[in-house]
């Protein structure tokens, strides 16, 4: 069978199987020491995880406690609001482990057998004083969080996740920057046994070295090798189990680049301005290259305004906002919303246009989702939050843009709707650093569902 029969065959059965999805799961989780559970991003962890509740706790697994480590938030609007409030969970005892590290603890240490325990993986330092043995599960609300092994929060989380049973991961994207975080989202899951117990052995055997010159500076960074994400993708295929169904939100959601021309003379002004932030020079005369302020600022110029070191507002154009204007009368009749990275961008769409509305809170949200705003902005950071968006309108315009796919993904996720399809347009800046950021959250997107598709099955 050719490559590309088999590809639409393997297709057709992860189509046929999204009705068993739940049964799927189930299944992983109870004969799997180790899951990683890639979703689709409106579809509740708590849902998924809740779902083999009863089994967890059954004679045939015998587990004592389950320990849920998630966001504030997630726990909040998710998880608490599932045992709370629906039915079929409502007789499962739960408790909210929060406050201070010493009221952590104590709260840990008299909780009962098969509870269910909700902390939140903002500040989890507490956990290498307690006891936690193989009668425990714990579970990862968002394992994206993870992606850094030398951190505090990584390492306090490692040391209880040794000495659990069982492991239950949930991860909207698998790779949600550069494809080596892989490493450090699998060895926290599962020890080692998937990509080795060193990230140096990880990247010798995926990866190439390489140095370049960047102002008198080597710097050093790695590509995967000809084969690398093909190989990747076989080896994760036995710990993790997706249920997200790519295809069907790439039919339904449109994306669009619309380019914005500079002037020649604001062409030349950023630049220059370029050029000033990467050889700025330290008190001693050396050059100082710091590759991401530099990229930070002249992502903020080429979105029209930035903060200088005092951190004053400089205007520097409205070619952006003419944009704006013009798919306003384009989509007249239609809600759109407008993310924005920095507080200034906000004041500045807002002095332009007046009606534009900023949408920060649960009211606001509520407002929104009711119809009641015609132009509303988010901070794309609260956009990749669980909020469903897609009641008060399906276009987003991204006035500027991160490079995390994490959070492109998640905002662009929140106007997705199953019925009716969603319109995504990126506002970049020709000749511009915006160019290099699409292209970037382009290639981490192929990297993403190339290594998603079809594992699990």
């Amino acid at each position: 069978m050719v490559f590309k029969e088999y590809m639409l065959e393997r297709r057709v059965m992860k189509m046929n199987t999204e009705s068993n999805w739940k049964v799927r799961v189930q299944n992983h989780i109870l004969n799997h020491k180790f899951s990683i559970i890639i979703k689709k991003l409106w579809i509740e962890n708590s849902r998924i995880l809740l779902n083999c509740i009863k089994e967890l706790y059954s004679k045939d697994y015998d587990f004592k406690r389950i320990i849920i480590v998630a966001p504030k938030l997630s726990i909040k609007y998710d998880w608490s609001v599932q045992l709370e409030h629906n039915e079929a969970y409502k007789n499962i005892e739960y408790i909210c482990v929060m406050g201070k590290a010493e009221k952590k603890i104590a709260l840990f240490n008299n909780a009962a057998s098969n509870r269910i325990i909700l902390t939140n993986d903002e500040a989890i330092s507490w956990m290498k004083e307690i006891e936690i043995d193989e009668k425990d599960v714990i579970v990862i609300d968002d394992l994206s969080r993870y992606r850094r092994n030398c951190s505090e929060r990584y390492k306090n989380l490692k040391q209880a996740c040794v000495k659990a049973g069982k492991i239950i991961a949930f991860s909207e994207i698998l790779v949600p920057n550069t494809l080596k975080e892989i490493w450090d989202e699998l060895y926290l899951v599962d020890n080692g046994q998937t990509f080795g117990i060193t990230k140096h052995e990880f990247i010798n055997r995926y990866f190439i070295t390489k140095r370049i010159w960047i102002n008198e500076n080597i710097k050093v960074y790695v590509e995967p090798k000809e084969n690398a994400i093909n190989e990747i993708r076989n080896t994760i295929g036995d710990i993790c189990v997706d249920i997200a169904d790519s295809e069907e939100q790439k039919k339904l959601q449109k994306k669009q680049n619309i380019y914005v021309e500079l002037s020649c003379e604001e062409l030349s002004k950023y630049e220059l301005m370029a050029r000033e932030l990467s050889l700025r020079k330290d008190q001693s005369g050396k050059i100082t290259f710091n590759e991401n302020v530099v990229i930070g600022k002249l992502l903020q110029l080429a979105s029209g305004t930035v903060y200088d070191n005092n951190k004053n507002v400089i205007y520097f154009h409205d070619k952006k906002i003419d944009i704006l204007k013009y798919l306003m009368k384009k989509y007249f009749g239609n809600n759109i919303l407008i993310a924005y990275g920095y507080k200034h961008e906000l004041v500045h769409i807002k002095e332009k246009i007046r009606s534009a509305i900023s949408i920060e809170g649960r009211e606001e949200i509520a407002m929104w989702n009711r119809g009641e705003i015609q132009l509303g902005l988010i901070n794309y950071h609260m956009g990749g939050l669980r909020n469903d968006l897609s009641l008060g309108g399906n276009i987003l315009i991204w006035f500027s843009m991160p490079w995390s796919y994490k959070l492109y993904k998640k905002t662009n996720a929140r106007i997705f709707s199953v019925d009716k399809e969603s319109v995504v347009l990126n506002l970049v800046a020709l000749k511009t650093v915006d160019e290099m950021v699409i292209r970037v959250l382009n290639d981490k997107q192929r990297q993403s569902e190339y290594l998603q598709d079809n594992i699990g099955l």
